[in-house]
């Protein structure tokens, strides 16, 4: 007789990346309370945004296909949100959802409706007020770039990146320099609010 093996979906290997070691252990402590295996190597990462751009950086590691991202995030700016789903992770947690129930449990069920193909964007944040190389263009202000260094990137002029900030991002969002837009990109102040 077979005996009955349970589905690999139910509680599938996961592996969990995360810049703050403290951080990585007690998500990683906590999935495996509920079941999960850890394994380095595993088909599905659990990516903690943490320190700020943590996801971000990772996310463009992972661009192979081979495994899954599923990213949680404290972050509500809107903009934030949409660089990281233009690098397609299989699930994004953000915002309420983390604070309606135990956010281990949250993302245990996540994490096997993933396993099962399923991909969820669970955000309440609104929509970026920005196209794609206005996003790019605040997301490198946000990393500390100056003007030179982010028309370089982007194989434009520098007075453009400048008209740019001045004329189309700035007041769209409501600052008025470098460090207010950074600020509001890493949702240390208005965003979100």
């Amino acid at each position: 007789m077979d005996e009955e093996r349970p589905s690999d979906t139910h509680n599938p290997a996961v592996s969990v990346m995360c810049g703050i070691p403290f951080v990585a252990n007690s998500v990683s402590k906590a999935l495996s309370s509920r079941g999960f295996a850890l394994d380095p190597r595993a088909s599905i990462v659990v990516v903690v945004d943490a320190p700020r751009s943590y996801a971000l950086h990772t996310l463009e590691r992972l661009q192979d296909g081979e495994r899954q991202a599923v990213v949680v995030t404290s972050n509500r700016c809107p903009e934030h949100m949409e660089d990281l789903l233009d690098l397609h992770p299989r699930a994004l947690l953000s915002g309420d959802v983390l604070t309606m129930r135990d956010v281990a449990d949250v993302l245990a069920d996540v994490i096997r409706g993933v396993a099962r193909g399923e991909q969820y964007h669970h955000t309440s944040v609104p929509r970026s007020r920005l196209n794609r190389r206005q996003r790019r263009i605040l997301r490198y202000v946000a990393m500390g770039w100056n003007s030179g260094k982010i028309a370089r990137e982007l194989c434009i002029e520098d007075q453009s990146v400048r008209n740019a900030l001045a004329h189309d991002i700035y007041p769209r969002l409501g600052v008025h320099d470098h460090v207010q837009a950074a600020l509001y990109y890493w949702d240390v102040g208005r965003c979100g609010s």
